[in-house]
């Protein structure tokens, strides 16, 4: 489960998939993940080298922006409707309605 405490997470039997920046899991064994595939030309506006894993908050720090649906690459991965998803990574999957 993705947990902030105090800047801190819960240890996990695995320390795959840690974020470079916060070292949040972004695909615990349980709970929900942050795992995602953006467009090459927002990984390359964070200035992340191919080898880095970001949480979408670290991703949006590095940007100074939220992020937007359209950032996303079109993949079964990038699914707002899959069930282990973060609430923060999902809300940023689905398009925004304006008026």
């Amino acid at each position: 489960m993705v947990w902030l405490n105090g800047g801190r997470h819960p240890q996990y039997e695995r320390d795959e998939f840690l974020c470079h920046d916060c070292g949040l899991p972004t695909a615990p064994l349980d709970g929900p993940d942050e795992w995602y595939t953006v467009h090459d030309r927002v990984w390359e506006c964070a200035a992340a080298s191919s080898d880095n894993i970001l949480c979408i908050g670290c991703l949006e720090t590095r940007l100074g922006r939220r992020l937007r649906h359209t950032d996303f690459v079109a993949a079964a991965l990038n699914d707002p409707n899959y069930g282990h998803h973060s609430p923060r990574l999902q809300s940023r999957l689905r398009p925004t309605l304006t008026h």
